[in-house]
């Protein structure tokens, strides 16, 4: 659980130890260090205790924050939103590939699939009365459709990632901006 979020935290760090002046990465690692929360305090509390209780309230405090500074990282970080004054792209940036629309349902899309994690945690404190099950009962159905839902916001936010990216170079993945054309040789030579 923990793995995958140490291993980016750490590259992050990485990234502004080796330019201290650039606070993005160490701002960028909070968000990794965030999502630690709520596996932590199922960890400290015991999956059957954040059931109901303080550990459900903790765990409950710990997902709101870290869906809360992820789904903002998003938007204003990987997408690049929240940058144009233009009238005609509110929340959007001055650069876009697409259709405005298709930018404000993905937003739309993205806050709500962001939030998913609520909908095991009604089934198990309203609809599951089984116990020891672990934290997600017998909801199996309802986590696979979660994980499904999961996979296609992650490929809209690669999407809107990578356009974001290609447009405005915000990693300076490319020392120039554009691409030379490629000069043609003439056949005859001199």
């Amino acid at each position: 659980m923990f793995i995958p979020f140490w291993f980016r935290y750490w590259q992050c760090i990485r990234k502004w130890r080796m330019d201290p002046s650039n606070n993005t990465q160490l701002i960028n690692s909070f968000k990794y260090l965030s999502k630690f929360l709520p596996p932590a305090v199922i960890v400290y509390f015991g999956a059957a205790n954040v059931r109901e209780g303080t550990g459900f309230y903790f765990f409950l405090a710990a997902n709101i924050f870290a869906t809360t500074f992820v789904t903002g990282w998003d938007y204003y970080m990987d997408w690049g939103l929240f940058r144009s004054n233009a009238p005609n792209r509110k929340y959007l940036r001055d650069q876009i590939t697409f259709k405005p629309k298709f930018y404000y349902q993905a937003m739309v899309f993205n806050i709500i699939t962001r939030h998913a994690w609520v909908l095991p945690m009604i089934h198990i404190k309203y609809f599951d009365n089984t116990a020891n099950l672990g934290l997600f009962g017998y909801c199996h159905p309802l986590i696979l459709s979660l994980m499904i839902i999961e996979g296609v916001r992650r490929w809209v936010w690669a999407i809107i990632r990578v356009e974001n990216e290609s447009l405005n170079n915000f990693e300076e993945y490319r020392s120039i901006n554009t691409i030379p054309p490629i000069k043609e040789e003439s056949d005859s030579k001199s």
